[in-house]
């Protein structure tokens, strides 16, 4: 269970790719205008259940007899109060640590036991915003599809974070919290300030502060889940070799008695700055073993709801790909002026795009 920042946004851009796509026909037809709006695959079922959980299903054959389960929940760190700096990702942590129909250390022996691989197979990450859960599983038996849904229901909403528990799983994130202390860690610590430029998004690492990982007590862990952890705010992806309509009964199996939240906060959000000035970090580190040179362009999100805004997207992913190719033939030469570079567009917190030009070079 690795902490991410939002620069990598599986779970959202997942959804999105396997169930956005041109109006159907348009290419068999005339061109789309513009202006027209994306609309669903026909193949994708969706819908909403009552207690707010929003759930998409796909048949896909390709790999044969296997499905990929995603659980979004739009929460991470940037929800944290002061003193729970690190709890966000700590409670993704416990979520795998027994649930109402999983003792601890049942759900992995039993993810084992039906040739799913920890790790690999079922994982999760929590970035600033958002926490994923992850489960690839088999579904050549019966009732494998079931049992994992089942497990996504518990991360959902039936998470017990028993104190025995909380204790144990402690050292594991501080672990993690100390193997991410390395070079490239430190000099992430003096750049993001630079690059957020004052919002909340450069003091809540999701990683979070050791002081509180060692001192949380599990009542702090459950009061983060029961506050954000809701229905009304969590997406369900079912994608794979199924059957769609017994997906869909087991997805209201497992995850309908959930009960609809009877308050709602109201989600966080944090805008990052603009400014008219160029901002300029210079970080070193004597453990550093390359050096690097990064010129980021911020500007505000664009939309993705039109045949435009894909058309666009498009442009762009077709315009870093020429540049790399261009940039990778540059590296090859005997008097190349960098090792490799590259061209990229991504996300910075929920409001802010980035362009990226980016080198590594010799010292």
């Amino acid at each position: 269970m690795r902490p991410r920042t939002t620069l990598v946004r599986l779970g959202l851009v997942l959804l999105a790719a396997l169930v956005l796509a041109l109006p159907a026909g348009a290419l068999a037809q005339s061109a789309p205008a513009l202006t027209d709006s994306l609309t669903w695959d026909p193949s994708v079922r969706r819908g909403v259940l009552p207690n707010g959980i929003r759930w998409f299903v796909k048949k896909n054959t390709r790999p044969e007899a296997r499905v990929s389960l995603r659980l979004a929940v739009p929460v991470g760190s940037t929800a944290e109060a002061d003193d729970q700096q690190g709890i966000a990702h700590f409670t993704e942590h416990m979520n795998f640590n027994g649930s109402a129909h999983f003792k601890p250390g049942e759900l992995v022996a039993y993810l084992e036991s039906i040739g799913a691989r920890f790790g690999a197979d079922a994982n999760a990450y929590t970035s600033f915003d958002e926490t994923v859960y992850m489960l690839d599983v088999p579904t050549d038996k019966p009732g494998l599809l079931d049992k994992g849904l089942l497990a996504m229901g518990d991360f959902a909403a039936r998470a017990t974070i028993a104190d025995a528990e909380v204790e144990k799983e402690r050292g594991v994130v501080l672990e993690e919290w100390r193997l991410g202390q390395g070079a490239a860690s430190r000099i992430q610590r003096q750049q993001l300030p630079v690059l957020f430029h004052g919002s909340h998004y450069a003091d809540r690492l999701p990683i979070g502060l050791p002081e509180v990982i060692r001192g949380a007590g599990s009542e702090r862990l459950r009061a983060f889940y029961r506050d954000w952890y809701r229905p009304e705010r969590m997406a369900l992806v079912a994608v794979g070799d199924i059957d769609p309509d017994a997906a869909l009964a087991a997805v209201k199996s497992s995850f309908g008695d959930i009960p609809k939240s009877a308050d709602l906060r109201p989600l966080p959000l944090y805008e990052i700055p603009r400014h008219a000035e160029t901002l300029v970090a210079v970080a070193t580190d004597p453990e550093a073993r390359e050096s690097s040179v990064s010129v980021i362009f911020k500007h505000p999100r664009l939309p993705d709801m039109t045949v435009g805004d894909y058309r666009h997207g498009l442009m762009e992913s077709l315009f870093d790909s020429m540049v790399n190719d261009r940039l990778s033939e540059v590296a090859r030469r005997s008097d190349a002026p960098f090792l490799d570079a590259s061209s990229s567009d991504d996300a910075l917190g929920q409001t802010v795009d980035t362009y990226a030009l980016s080198a590594r070079v010799l010292r």
